[in-house]
């Protein structure tokens, strides 16, 4: 078997070297329904309603470029399905009628939970009435420990979410052979300033790869993950801005250059790690 090994790479914003104007014209009362999307969607208390604000803010009522994706979202490997814990994965794409060949993403939106998850996962049965249960609580808090990255951000579980958004495109043939585009959509009940985009371009070689496990692994090279932070003040812009994010600068109808550089990956593209390291 043999490991994958992506690096995270960071922008903020302001190191965007583009400004992208607005899609469409919204009236005051839309404007006014974005902002209070966008505002819930940040400060909002109930986890359980995220998705209804991301949805009225990248959908638009249908005047966005983007709607969704109807099909099942799974992780496989050795063409067996494989559970992704509790990843309640909100799927869409571009749609058919304004569609860009080879430059087509599938989006994705996950309101971050992995950590919880993992706490359920690995709390300790309860012991029998009258005995005590500190040894085993102390071995799975360290198996805990071992497994929660320091910073949520850089959790490996988002990349598995990527790949999954690259296998559903391949199966429904959404984007071409050669590269498949993924962008997901994080949000943290912890982090009222910023949402954050995760983007890949996938190629197909390694989801041949996850097809077949024994297949050779020689002939690509693993995809740079980057994630964008995108704060979200002002609200009023929030919907605009995230959606250039996910959709592409092809769905922008002009861009305004400003006077800041192109940034590229400030790491190295993901290395190859032989089958036989742990």
């Amino acid at each position: 078997m043999y490991f994958i090994c992506f690096n995270l790479v960071i922008f903020t914003e302001e190191q965007q070297p583009l400004i992208y104007t607005p899609l469409e014209f919204l009236d005051s009362q839309t404007a006014e329904r974005l902002a209070e999307s966008a505002r819930k969607l940040a400060v909002g208390n109930v986890a359980g309603t995220k998705y209804l604000w991301v949805e009225n803010l990248i959908l638009r009522k249908g005047t966005s470029p983007i709607t969704h994706s109807k099909t099942h979202f799974s992780f496989y490997y050795g063409q067996r399905r494989v559970r992704l814990a509790d990843a309640r994965v909100h799927t869409f794409r571009i749609k058919d009628e304004i569609s860009i060949p080879h430059a087509d993403p599938m989006i994705g939106y996950y309101r971050y939970s992995a950590d919880e998850e993992r706490k359920e996962k690995l709390r300790a049965p309860r012991p029998p009435r009258g005995l005590d249960n500190d040894p085993v609580q102390q071995k799975y808090g360290a198996r805990y420990r071992k497994l929660t990255p320091e910073d949520w951000r850089q959790d490996p579980y988002l990349v598995c979410i990527l790949l999954s958004l690259a296998q559903l495109q391949q199966r429904k043939a959404y984007g071409p052979r050669g590269i498949f585009l993924v962008r997901l959509l994080v949000t943290n009940m912890d982090d009222r300033d910023d949402a954050y985009v995760y983007k890949a371009d996938v190629p197909y070689q390694l989801l041949e790869s996850l097809h077949c496990p024994t297949r050779s692994i020689e002939d690509f090279d693993f995809p740079q993950v980057n994630y964008v932070k995108v704060p979200f003040k002002p609200y009023s812009t929030f919907s605009e801005r995230v959606q250039v994010h996910l959709a592409g600068a092809e769905y922008s109808p002009r861009l305004d250059p400003i006077g800041s550089t192109l940034m590229g990956p400030s790491s190295p593209r993901g290395k190859k790690r032989k089958r036989d390291e742990e």
